[in-house]
């Protein structure tokens, strides 16, 4: 009913129109999250047969989550080494798990309230 009012109204030649199809919001849990020492941990344990139990014990939830995940041996390396790089890029010490790309940002209303977020942004001049 939107944009028939809108071509009705003369207000667009829908040249340009774009909808956003999501039902579904995005939200990241800020307990989701594995540490930098977790991705350490973790490493050091798929790329050595040999590591001590206590390694495992000092891995947060999450981190000991993915060590049990049924992903095979070689994409947990991978991933790992994908969240690493992520970590380096954002100068983060944590990420959340399944979305790596998500950056801990201010809330809408600017309080210290840290929330996962996308909408990464960099202060570029206009010329």
């Amino acid at each position: 009913m939107t944009l028939q009012l809108a071509l009705d109204l003369n207000l667009t030649d829908f040249d340009h129109v774009a909808i956003d199809g999501t039902i579904i919001k995005a939200y990241n849990s800020s307990y989701n999250v594995i540490r930098k020492s977790d991705v350490n941990r973790l490493l050091k344990i798929l790329e050595n047969d040999n590591y001590d139990q206590e390694l495992i014990k000092k891995l947060k939830k999450p981190a000991r989550d993915l060590l049990e995940d049924k992903m095979k041996l070689d994409q947990k390396i991978d991933f790992l080494y994908h969240i690493k790089e992520e970590l380096r890029k954002s100068g983060q010490k944590t990420c959340p798990l399944y979305d790596t790309e998500a950056r801990w940002m201010l809330n809408k209303k600017g309080k210290k309230n840290y929330h996962t977020t996308y909408n990464q942004q960099q202060n570029t001049p206009v010329s």
